[in-house]
C-alpha cells in the first residue's frame, strides 16, 4: 500500500483530492501547521510542520512513496500590497524549501513529487495564441511567483526524484476557488462578466483535475511541466453566461464590469489574474493516456450545478 504526503492537504484541491486518494487504498499524511488536527481513519494521518523555519518531522518523510505538493497562500483572495507578495511567494518557496530539506536529511524511498504551479507561468498573451509547456514565462509577479516556485521544487531531481508539476488553469468548484466567486452575483440574477469579457479562460472541473494528480502517481513515465486545463477554451463572458443560463434560463440580466474600476480596487491582481487572457494547450497530458471527463464547459457546469 503506497503511502501520499500532501502539502496544502486541508485547502480547496485537497479537500477533494484526499477522499479520492483513500478510496483508491493510498495512506495519507497531511503535513499541517495546526496540531490540534486528527483523524479517525487510521489510514489519514497529520503530521506537524513549519516551513517558515523549515521544520518537519521526519518519520513521514522516510515512509512517504510519493509527495503532492499543493501548500501556498490564495493568490486571489487580498490585494496584492507589498507585505501579501511576500506572503504569496514565502508560501510556497519556503514550503518547496522544506521539502528539499527533508530530502536531502532523511533516508527516504519518495518515488516522486507532484506539484502545483499555475498557467499564469505564461506571458498574458491574447490573441487566442494557444500556449504549450515550451513557452517561455511572462515578466509580471504572478508569472516570476509561478517560475520561481517550479524551479524550486524541480531542485528534488539532485536527488533522483521524478517531478511533476501542473499548470493549473481556472478550478471549477461549486464550494471554493474562483468560481464561487465569479458567479456570486448571480444571487441576483446578474451575470457579471469582467471587462470586455473576450478574455481567453482555460479552466478544468475539480474532478479531473484531482484525476490528473492521481493519473501523475500511476504512471512513471510522466515527468516536467504539464498544462492542467480542459482542451475546451472558453471565455469570460461565455462562462458567466453559461452559468447564468444554467441556473435561471433566459431570466437574467448580463452586466460588464468596467475593467479600470478592477484595476482601481484591485491593481496587479485585477491585471494579472483577474483579467487574464491566456490559452493553454492540454495536449502533453493528454498524450501521457489521461482523458478528462468534463471536456465541454458546458458538461462542467452542468454538473456544478446540479450538486
Amino acid at each position: 500500500m503506497k503511502n501520499i504526503l500532501i502539502t496544502g492537504g486541508t485547502g480547496s484541491i485537497g479537500s477533494h483530492l484526499v477522499p479520492m486518494l483513500l478510496a483508491k487504498g493510498f495512506q495519507i499524511t497531511i503535513l499541517t501547521r495546526n496540531t490540534s488536527l486528527n483523524s479517525s481513519l487510521p489510514q489519514l494521518k497529520y503530521s506537524p510542520w513549519n516551513p517558515d523555519n523549515l521544520a518537519y518531522d521526519k518519520k513521514p518523510f522516510e515512509e512517504c512513496d510519493y509527495i503532492i505538493h499543493l501548500a501556498g497562500a490564495n493568490i486571489a483572495e487580498k490585494k496584492w500590497t507589498e507585505k501579501r507578495k511576500v506572503i504569496l511567494c514565502q508560501s510556497r518557496i519556503r514550503s518547496s524549501e522544506t521539502i528539499i530539506k527533508a530530502l536531502a536529511e532523511t533516508n527516504n524511498h519518495t518515488y516522486a513529487i507532484i506539484s502545483a504551479s499555475g498557467i499564469n507561468y505564461y506571458a498574458n498573451k491574447g490573441n487566442n495564441q494557444l500556449l504549450t509547456e515550451e513557452d517561455f514565462p511572462g515578466e509580471g509577479f504572478l508569472s516570476k511567483l509561478c517560475a520561481d516556485w517550479e524551479n524550486k521544487i524541480s531542485e528534488a531531481k539532485a536527488f533522483s526524484k521524478r517531478v511533476v508539476i501542473f499548470r493549473t488553469g481556472v478550478v471549477l468548484d461549486k464550494k471554493s476557488g474562483a468560481y464561487p466567486k465569479l458567479i456570486a452575483p448571480l444571487k441576483f440574477r446578474i451575470a457579471a462578466v469582467i471587462g470586455g469579457g473576450k478574455q481567453a479562460v482555460s479552466w478544468i472541473h475539480i474532478h479531473d483535475l484531482c484525476r490528473a494528480y492521481i493519473h501523475a502517481i500511476e504512471n512513471d513515465s510522466m515527468e516536467g511541466s504539464f498544462n492542467a486545463c480542459a482542451p475546451e477554451i472558453t471565455t469570460n463572458e461565455k462562462l458567466m453566461v453559461s452559468a447564468a443560463h444554467k441556473k435561471f434560463g433566459n431570466a437574467f440580466l448580463k452586466f460588464h464590469v468596467p475593467s479600470f474600476l478592477l484595476k482601481m480596487a484591485l491593481g496587479e491582481l485585477a491585471e494579472e489574474a483577474i483579467l487574464a487572457d491566456i490559452s493553454a494547450s492540454p495536449q502533453k497530458l493528454r498524450n501521457t493516456g489521461f482523458r478528462f471527463e468534463y471536456v465541454s464547459l458546458e458538461k462542467a457546469i452542468e454538473n456544478l450545478e446540479e450538486k
